[in-house]
């Protein structure tokens, strides 16, 4: 894994549209910093994975992932959130 790619923000009630990293990453990191998210991921774009990850905490996945999108568990509230893939 020599590089990574990064996106970062607030997540709202909305789910975010499609973020495609520009390369296929092989592990994935969430950080979530202070609500609940769901995040989605996939390797094909058409076949997607949900995890709920809680607020101030860290998931990691090593599966082939094109795209991510996600959206705040908390109703009201915004996400904060950084993911980053790494080829």
């Amino acid at each position: 894994m020599n590089k990574g790619y990064v996106f970062f923000g607030v997540a709202t009630d909305i789910l975010s549209g499609i973020n495609t990293f520009p390369w296929a990453c092989k592990v994935v990191d969430f950080f979530i910093f202070d609500n609940d998210i769901f995040v989605q991921y996939t390797a094909d774009g058409i076949n997607w994975i949900v995890v709920f990850i809680p607020a101030d905490s860290f998931y990691s996945i090593d599966f082939d992932c094109v795209s991510v999108r996600w959206v705040n568990a908390v109703p009201g509230a915004v996400a904060i959130y950084q993911i980053i893939g790494y080829a």
